[in-house]
């Protein structure tokens, strides 16, 4: 019985994202505007993100999680753009102790942003281990929120991120971030 409630609801959220996305690529009213011949070719968001990280299977590896970096990004057109992450990702007390990992995050991603304030993305990362020991694994970053345009070329963000880590075990990451977006 669960799994039937859970395929209808995975069936209705992909719905409602296709539909959001094909109806977005119009904007508001199905007007396209007209374009401005000094259209900003790139876009810096420095951000900063807390969270909380714990390992799947393993209820000892769980904490909090922080990172600030820097995403660059450039516009496929209107909606859409394209982009690296570059941060340093700490999750703070790993197994129970008070020892630190601290990962060097780089990645490619995409992200969207539909009726002109919310923002979509994903992207594989790669994490580098700063603190000498493990490994460096790979992950997939997803995110979800809001951006608002307050000048011509700022903009303010507000998003959920989430990550999943793929190291032994695999590390779930799920974060709040906050970042405020300068358009050259």
């Amino acid at each position: 019985m669960n799994q039937k409630i859970f395929n209808r609801t995975i069936f209705i959220v992909i719905f409602v994202l296709l539909s959001v996305m094909i109806y977005g690529q119009t904007g508001f009213d199905g007007e396209t505007e007209t374009e401005d011949p000094r259209e900003p070719i790139l876009m810096l968001m420095p951000n900063a993100t807390v969270g909380y990280y714990s390992a799947m299977g393993n209820d000892d590896i769980k904490g909090l999680s922080y990172s600030y970096g820097l995403k660059i990004l450039l516009p496929a057109n209107e909606l859409q753009r394209y982009g690296v992450l570059v941060d340093a990702l700490t999750l703070t007390g790993k197994s129970g102790g008070n020892d630190d990992i601290i990962f060097l995050r780089t990645g490619i991603y995409v992200e969207q942003v539909l009726f002109r304030c919310f923002n979509m993305g994903i992207g594989t990362v790669g994490y580098i281990n700063l603190t000498g020991s493990g490994t460096n694994p790979f992950g997939l970053y997803t995110h979800l929120g809001f951006e608002y345009p307050f000048a011509k070329h700022f903009f303010a963000a507000v998003l959920y991120q989430n990550e999943w880590i793929f190291a032994s075990p695999v590390i779930s990451n799920q974060a709040f971030m906050a970042s405020v977006s300068v358009r050259f």
